[in-house]
Protein backbone atom coordinates (compact mmCIF):
# COMPACT_ATOMS: atom_id res chain seq x y z
CA UNK A 1 0.00 0.00 0.00
CA UNK A 2 1.37 3.38 -1.03
CA UNK A 3 0.93 6.09 1.59
CA UNK A 4 1.36 9.84 1.22
CA UNK A 5 1.71 11.64 4.57
CA UNK A 6 1.56 15.38 5.32
CA UNK A 7 2.31 17.37 8.47
CA UNK A 8 1.97 21.14 8.61
CA UNK A 9 1.03 21.48 12.29
CA UNK A 10 3.95 23.77 13.14
CA UNK A 11 6.43 25.89 11.22
CA UNK A 12 7.93 22.66 9.89
CA UNK A 13 6.42 21.40 6.63
CA UNK A 14 6.94 17.70 6.07
CA UNK A 15 5.93 15.20 3.38
CA UNK A 16 6.68 11.46 3.41
CA UNK A 17 6.04 8.57 1.03
CA UNK A 18 5.72 4.98 2.26
CA UNK A 19 5.25 1.68 0.48
CA UNK A 20 3.66 -0.46 3.18
CA UNK A 21 5.97 0.01 6.17
CA UNK A 22 9.00 1.00 4.13
CA UNK A 23 9.77 4.71 3.87
CA UNK A 24 10.54 5.64 0.26
CA UNK A 25 11.22 9.36 0.72
CA UNK A 26 10.75 12.24 3.13
CA UNK A 27 11.37 15.98 3.14
CA UNK A 28 11.16 18.35 6.11
CA UNK A 29 11.64 22.12 5.93
CA UNK A 30 11.70 24.15 9.14
CA UNK A 31 11.73 27.66 7.71
CA UNK A 32 9.74 30.85 8.19
CA UNK A 33 8.21 30.66 4.69
CA UNK A 34 4.49 29.94 4.81
CA UNK A 35 3.13 26.47 4.18
CA UNK A 36 1.38 27.79 1.09
CA UNK A 37 4.85 28.53 -0.28
CA UNK A 38 6.56 25.35 0.93
CA UNK A 39 4.15 22.44 0.81
CA UNK A 40 3.30 22.01 -2.87
CA UNK A 41 6.92 22.35 -4.12
CA UNK A 42 8.01 19.76 -1.55
CA UNK A 43 5.21 17.42 -2.57
CA UNK A 44 5.83 17.80 -6.32
CA UNK A 45 9.60 17.34 -6.03
CA UNK A 46 9.25 14.29 -3.81
CA UNK A 47 6.66 12.60 -6.04
CA UNK A 48 8.74 13.29 -9.15
CA UNK A 49 11.89 11.97 -7.49
CA UNK A 50 10.36 8.54 -6.89
CA UNK A 51 8.23 8.54 -10.06
CA UNK A 52 4.92 8.40 -8.22
CA UNK A 53 1.61 9.77 -9.46
CA UNK A 54 -1.21 10.84 -7.18
CA UNK A 55 -3.45 8.19 -8.73
CA UNK A 56 -0.98 5.54 -7.50
CA UNK A 57 -1.47 6.51 -3.84
CA UNK A 58 -3.69 4.18 -1.78
CA UNK A 59 -3.92 6.27 1.39
CA UNK A 60 -3.29 9.85 2.46
CA UNK A 61 -2.38 10.44 6.11
CA UNK A 62 -2.60 14.01 7.35
CA UNK A 63 -1.96 15.71 10.69
CA UNK A 64 -5.21 17.45 11.69
CA UNK A 65 -4.03 19.33 14.77
CA UNK A 66 -3.67 20.73 17.24
CA UNK A 67 -1.10 23.27 16.19
CA UNK A 68 -0.91 26.21 13.82
CA UNK A 69 -4.44 27.07 12.69
CA UNK A 70 -3.32 28.17 9.23
CA UNK A 71 -0.87 25.32 8.82
CA UNK A 72 -3.48 22.71 9.74
CA UNK A 73 -5.99 24.18 7.31
CA UNK A 74 -3.45 24.15 4.48
CA UNK A 75 -2.42 20.54 5.14
CA UNK A 76 -6.01 19.31 5.29
CA UNK A 77 -6.98 21.29 2.18
CA UNK A 78 -4.11 19.78 0.18
CA UNK A 79 -4.98 16.27 1.40
CA UNK A 80 -8.61 16.71 0.38
CA UNK A 81 -7.68 18.17 -3.01
CA UNK A 82 -5.43 15.21 -3.76
CA UNK A 83 -7.92 12.62 -2.50
CA UNK A 84 -11.12 13.82 -4.17
CA UNK A 85 -10.38 13.12 -7.89
CA UNK A 86 -9.26 9.55 -7.22
CA UNK A 87 -11.44 8.81 -4.18
CA UNK A 88 -8.36 8.10 -2.05
CA UNK A 89 -9.17 7.44 1.61
CA UNK A 90 -7.70 9.77 4.21
CA UNK A 91 -6.57 8.91 7.71
CA UNK A 92 -6.65 11.94 10.06
CA UNK A 93 -3.90 11.77 12.67
CA UNK A 94 -3.58 13.79 15.85
CA UNK A 95 -0.50 15.96 15.41
CA UNK A 96 0.56 15.18 18.97
CA UNK A 97 -0.09 11.44 18.93
CA UNK A 98 1.53 11.16 15.52
CA UNK A 99 4.85 12.52 16.81
CA UNK A 100 5.08 9.63 19.25
CA UNK A 101 5.51 7.08 16.46
CA UNK A 102 9.09 8.31 16.00
CA UNK A 103 9.91 6.96 19.47
CA UNK A 104 8.67 3.38 19.49
CA UNK A 105 11.85 2.25 21.26
CA UNK A 106 11.43 4.57 24.23
CA UNK A 107 10.28 2.77 27.39
CA UNK A 108 9.10 5.81 29.32
CA UNK A 109 6.30 8.26 28.72
CA UNK A 110 6.04 10.60 25.74
CA UNK A 111 4.97 14.23 25.97
CA UNK A 112 4.71 16.02 22.62
CA UNK A 113 3.96 19.72 22.98
CA UNK A 114 3.44 22.62 20.61
CA UNK A 115 3.56 26.29 21.47
CA UNK A 116 0.03 27.73 21.83
CA UNK A 117 1.33 31.18 22.89
CA UNK A 118 0.68 33.09 26.11
CA UNK A 119 2.63 30.40 28.03
CA UNK A 120 0.12 27.78 26.89
CA UNK A 121 0.92 24.53 25.10
CA UNK A 122 -0.96 21.93 23.14
CA UNK A 123 0.14 18.74 24.85
CA UNK A 124 -0.69 15.17 25.77
CA UNK A 125 1.06 12.28 27.49
CA UNK A 126 1.36 8.91 25.78
CA UNK A 127 2.90 5.47 26.15
CA UNK A 128 4.09 3.29 23.27
CA UNK A 129 3.03 -0.33 23.73
CA UNK A 130 2.24 -3.26 21.41
CA UNK A 131 2.95 -1.20 18.28
CA UNK A 132 0.41 1.41 19.35
CA UNK A 133 0.51 4.78 21.03
CA UNK A 134 -1.80 4.78 24.05
CA UNK A 135 -3.10 7.99 25.59
CA UNK A 136 -2.31 8.52 29.26
CA UNK A 137 -3.45 12.13 29.47
CA UNK A 138 -5.66 13.39 26.66
CA UNK A 139 -4.41 16.24 24.52
CA UNK A 140 -5.40 19.69 25.69
CA UNK A 141 -4.52 23.36 25.51
CA UNK A 142 -3.07 24.10 28.93
CA UNK A 143 -0.68 26.46 30.71
CA UNK A 144 2.81 24.98 30.73
CA UNK A 145 3.03 25.55 34.50
CA UNK A 146 -0.21 23.60 35.06
CA UNK A 147 0.92 20.72 32.87
CA UNK A 148 4.26 20.43 34.67
CA UNK A 149 2.52 20.54 38.04
CA UNK A 150 0.24 17.70 36.98
CA UNK A 151 3.20 15.62 35.82
CA UNK A 152 5.40 16.50 38.80
CA UNK A 153 2.74 15.59 41.35
CA UNK A 154 1.44 12.53 39.48
CA UNK A 155 -2.06 14.02 39.41
CA UNK A 156 -3.31 12.50 36.18
CA UNK A 157 -5.90 10.27 37.75
CA UNK A 158 -7.08 12.24 40.76
CA UNK A 159 -10.86 12.34 41.03
CA UNK A 160 -10.90 16.12 40.95
CA UNK A 161 -8.61 16.59 37.96
CA UNK A 162 -11.42 17.39 35.55
CA UNK A 163 -12.85 20.04 37.87
CA UNK A 164 -9.37 21.48 38.44
CA UNK A 165 -8.68 21.60 34.71
CA UNK A 166 -11.99 23.32 33.98
CA UNK A 167 -11.37 25.98 36.62
CA UNK A 168 -7.80 26.62 35.45
CA UNK A 169 -8.88 26.79 31.81
CA UNK A 170 -11.69 29.24 32.58
CA UNK A 171 -9.36 31.42 34.65
CA UNK A 172 -6.73 31.37 31.90
CA UNK A 173 -9.30 32.17 29.23
CA UNK A 174 -10.57 35.14 31.25
CA UNK A 175 -7.10 36.53 31.84
CA UNK A 176 -5.95 36.16 28.26
CA UNK A 177 -9.06 37.25 26.42
CA UNK A 178 -10.45 39.95 28.71
CA UNK A 179 -13.65 38.02 29.41
CA UNK A 180 -14.60 38.31 33.06
CA UNK A 181 -18.17 37.08 33.29
CA UNK A 182 -19.51 33.55 33.65
CA UNK A 183 -22.03 34.34 30.91
CA UNK A 184 -19.28 35.17 28.42
CA UNK A 185 -17.42 31.96 29.22
CA UNK A 186 -20.58 29.89 28.75
CA UNK A 187 -21.29 31.74 25.51
CA UNK A 188 -17.79 30.95 24.32
CA UNK A 189 -18.20 27.26 25.10
CA UNK A 190 -21.43 27.18 23.08
CA UNK A 191 -19.80 28.97 20.16
CA UNK A 192 -16.92 26.52 20.36
CA UNK A 193 -19.28 23.58 20.05
CA UNK A 194 -21.02 25.12 17.06
CA UNK A 195 -17.82 25.88 15.18
CA UNK A 196 -16.57 22.31 15.08
CA UNK A 197 -17.66 19.14 16.81
CA UNK A 198 -14.03 18.41 17.60
CA UNK A 199 -13.91 21.44 19.90
CA UNK A 200 -16.49 20.20 22.39
CA UNK A 201 -13.83 19.41 24.98
CA UNK A 202 -12.28 22.87 25.00
CA UNK A 203 -12.82 23.30 28.75
CA UNK A 204 -12.69 19.63 29.76
CA UNK A 205 -10.03 16.94 29.72
CA UNK A 206 -11.37 13.42 29.40
CA UNK A 207 -8.96 11.04 31.07
CA UNK A 208 -8.25 7.66 29.60
CA UNK A 209 -9.37 5.49 32.51
CA UNK A 210 -7.98 2.36 30.88
CA UNK A 211 -4.51 3.82 31.34
CA UNK A 212 -4.83 4.41 35.10
CA UNK A 213 -3.11 1.24 36.18
CA UNK A 214 -0.26 1.78 33.71
CA UNK A 215 0.21 5.28 35.04
CA UNK A 216 0.06 4.45 38.75
CA UNK A 217 2.59 1.63 38.38
CA UNK A 218 5.07 3.38 36.14
CA UNK A 219 4.91 7.17 35.83
CA UNK A 220 6.56 8.13 39.08
CA UNK A 221 9.61 6.02 38.20
CA UNK A 222 9.82 6.57 34.47
CA UNK A 223 11.50 9.17 32.34
CA UNK A 224 9.32 11.49 30.30
CA UNK A 225 10.47 12.32 26.78
CA UNK A 226 9.54 15.80 25.59
CA UNK A 227 9.37 16.83 21.95
CA UNK A 228 7.97 19.65 19.80
CA UNK A 229 8.70 23.36 19.54
CA UNK A 230 7.30 24.05 23.02
CA UNK A 231 9.73 21.51 24.48
CA UNK A 232 12.53 23.68 23.11
CA UNK A 233 10.92 26.94 24.22
CA UNK A 234 10.18 25.77 27.78
CA UNK A 235 13.14 23.40 28.26
CA UNK A 236 14.54 25.30 31.24
CA UNK A 237 11.17 25.32 32.97
CA UNK A 238 10.69 21.60 32.29
CA UNK A 239 14.11 20.72 33.72
CA UNK A 240 13.56 22.93 36.76
CA UNK A 241 10.24 21.22 37.46
CA UNK A 242 11.06 17.58 36.69
CA UNK A 243 14.83 17.32 37.03
CA UNK A 244 16.37 14.17 35.61
CA UNK A 245 12.95 12.65 34.91
CA UNK A 246 12.81 14.94 31.87
CA UNK A 247 14.62 13.96 28.70
CA UNK A 248 14.40 15.60 25.30
CA UNK A 249 14.18 14.24 21.78
CA UNK A 250 17.34 14.55 19.68
CA UNK A 251 17.51 17.58 17.40
CA UNK A 252 16.65 15.55 14.28
CA UNK A 253 13.42 14.27 15.85
CA UNK A 254 12.27 17.07 18.11
CA UNK A 255 10.08 18.63 15.40
CA UNK A 256 7.11 16.91 13.66
CA UNK A 257 7.84 14.57 10.76
CA UNK A 258 5.42 13.23 8.18
CA UNK A 259 7.03 9.80 8.45
CA UNK A 260 5.61 9.52 11.97
CA UNK A 261 2.16 10.48 10.64
CA UNK A 262 2.47 7.73 8.03
CA UNK A 263 3.43 5.18 10.70
CA UNK A 264 0.44 6.19 12.82
CA UNK A 265 -1.87 5.52 9.88
CA UNK A 266 -0.24 2.22 8.96
CA UNK A 267 -0.71 0.84 12.47
CA UNK A 268 -4.42 1.71 12.53
CA UNK A 269 -7.30 -0.43 11.34
CA UNK A 270 -8.56 0.28 7.83
CA UNK A 271 -12.05 0.78 9.23
CA UNK A 272 -10.79 4.11 10.60
CA UNK A 273 -9.94 5.49 7.15
CA UNK A 274 -12.31 8.26 6.05
CA UNK A 275 -13.70 10.00 2.98
CA UNK A 276 -12.10 13.29 2.04
CA UNK A 277 -15.26 15.27 2.78
CA UNK A 278 -15.45 14.09 6.41
CA UNK A 279 -12.04 15.31 7.56
CA UNK A 280 -12.08 18.06 10.18
CA UNK A 281 -9.41 20.02 11.98
CA UNK A 282 -8.81 19.57 15.70
CA UNK A 283 -7.89 23.03 16.96
CA UNK A 284 -8.59 22.44 20.69
CA UNK A 285 -9.23 26.15 21.27
CA UNK A 286 -10.61 29.27 19.66
CA UNK A 287 -8.52 31.31 17.26
CA UNK A 288 -7.53 34.89 18.13
CA UNK A 289 -10.09 36.16 15.63
CA UNK A 290 -12.87 34.16 17.26
CA UNK A 291 -11.85 35.37 20.72
CA UNK A 292 -11.87 38.96 19.50
CA UNK A 293 -15.28 38.44 17.93
CA UNK A 294 -16.66 37.40 21.30
CA UNK A 295 -14.93 40.26 23.13
CA UNK A 296 -16.21 42.98 20.84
Amino acid sequence: MKVLALDTSTQTASVALFDDRVMIAETCINHHKTHSQKLMPILQNLMNSVEWKVKDVNLIAVAVGPGSFTGIRIGISVAKALAQPFNIPIFPVSSLEGMCYSFNNFDGFLCPMFDARRTQVYAGVYKYSDEKVKSIYDESCILIADLLEIIEKDRFFENNIEESFVLNSKKNFEENSGLISKENIEQNININKNIDGNLENYFTNTLNKDSEKIFNDELSNNKILFMGDAAVKFSSQIIESLGDRAVFAPCNLIMPKASAIAMAALYKDKSEYKRYDTIKANYLRLSEAEINLIKY
